[in-house]
């Protein structure tokens, strides 16, 4: 049993009309036809007759011959829309973006600054700063004059006691700054006590460059960093 096409079903119920008129016929080719939701089929093709028969195999291949027409132009006009696709300079449609990971940027460690130097202590009256010479830690004459005048607040302050700060400039290394302030530190001490002022009421400290009172970069400004300072202990 064969399940027969559009085309066929169209040839067949032509057919059954002359079977009908033709009894005789019908039993001859002993053709048996049922139709069922709009499909028929058919028994027994073969015995059909040759005149017939030729007529439903000449339908046949001309539906299928049809049929692979049809298919060409599909594929053909398929084909032309591409073409005159590129002939209008039409770019095919652009490839939707492919989703690319984002990693968050790394957390950079924060950078601790040091606390700022706490600026020098005013001058207390009285006491006056001496200063020196570039690189240079003896007392001269002048400054000399300015600790004798100190002495006389020692006098008029029994038992204070005293940090003697010694500066320098900004020229030069840490380490040897450090070095020349505590010589020159050292220095105003050593004439103080020759003057009679009690040596355990003086201590000293070196700050070497790290607390400038100019920050200008000339020797004006270096001048005035060149010091020893005096500060009352509490």
């Amino acid at each position: 049993m064969r399940l027969v096409g559009r085309f066929e079903t169209i040839y067949i119920r032509e057919l059954l009309k002359k079977i009908r008129h033709d009894s005789g016929l019908k039993k001859k080719v002993g053709l048996r036809v049922d139709v069922a939701r709009n499909a028929t089929y058919i028994r027994n093709i073969s015995d059909l007759p040759n005149s017939i028969s030729g007529r439903y195999t000449a339908m046949r291949t001309k539906a299928c011959g049809m049929l692979f027409l049809v298919a060409i132009l599909a594929f053909y006009l398929s084909g032309c829309g591409c073409f005159i696709q590129a002939q209008k300079g039409e770019a095919p449609p652009p490839k939707p973006p492919e989703q690319q990971m984002v990693t968050p940027p790394e957390a950079k460690p924060e950078v601790v600054m040091p606390p700022p130097s706490p600026p020098p202590p005013s001058p207390v009256p009285g006491l006056a700063n001496i200063y020196f010479d570039f690189d240079r830690y003896n007392i001269r004459p002048q400054d000399a004059e300015i600790l004798k005048k100190n002495v006389d607040w020692f006098t008029g302050n029994p038992g204070t006691k005293v940090r003697i700060e010694g500066n320098c400039d900004e020229r030069g290394t840490i380490e040897y700054n450090l070095a020349l302030g505590q010589r020159r530190a050292d220095a105003a001490k050593n004439y103080l006590t020759g003057l009679g002022v009690d040596g355990k009421l003086l201590e000293t400290v070196s700050y070497g460059k790290e607390r400038p009172v100019c920050t200008e970069h000339n020797e004006e400004c270096w001048a005035q960093n060149r010091r020893d300072a005096f500060v009352p202990v509490k």
